[in-house]
């Protein structure tokens, strides 16, 4: 990415940038291409619904989005689910999801990624939760913002 300070538009199709504004250079098409604050951050605001089942594993594809509700609040009293999180960035990146847990009347139970601590949850609330990694999940880290 630049910050172009001076343009000069290679065709009358293109808009010189205001100030602050990120343009990158596409050889494909050989013309200047405007970025926007989703491009440059990523998929910031992307939402994915999911619904957790008796035995099955709800993954967290982070090539969706990564921000994810999981609602297990009609499963019934012993039933379980497993949580993984797939398609994370190679390398070293820092990676990081947004999980809303929402459960009903019973608590049911969780399989976290390894190495994730196993939270609390409680009957009948949303659980927030943020996981990072940076290690495109070798190691993954849950922190709790709290039931609501």
């Amino acid at each position: 990415m630049k910050l172009i300070p001076t343009f000069t538009p290679d065709n009358s199709s293109q808009t010189a940038p205001t100030d602050g504004q990120f343009w990158r250079y596409s050889s494909g098409t050989g013309l200047w291409e405007p970025l926007t604050l989703r491009a440059i951050l990523g998929q910031y605001d992307v939402r994915t619904d999911l619904t957790a089942t008796n035995g099955a594993t709800v993954t967290l594809n982070y090539a969706l989005g990564n921000a994810f509700t999981i609602d297990a609040s009609a499963l019934a009293s012993g039933n379980a689910f497993t949580v993984a999180i797939s398609n994370l960035p190679a390398g070293s990146v820092f990676s990081a999801l947004t999980l809303i847990l929402v459960t009903g009347i019973n608590i049911p139970t969780v399989t976290w990624p390894t190495g994730v601590t196993a939270p609390t949850l409680q009957a009948s609330k949303e659980h927030w939760y943020t996981l990072t990694t940076r290690n495109n999940g070798t190691t993954v880290r849950l922190f709790t913002a709290g039931a609501f």
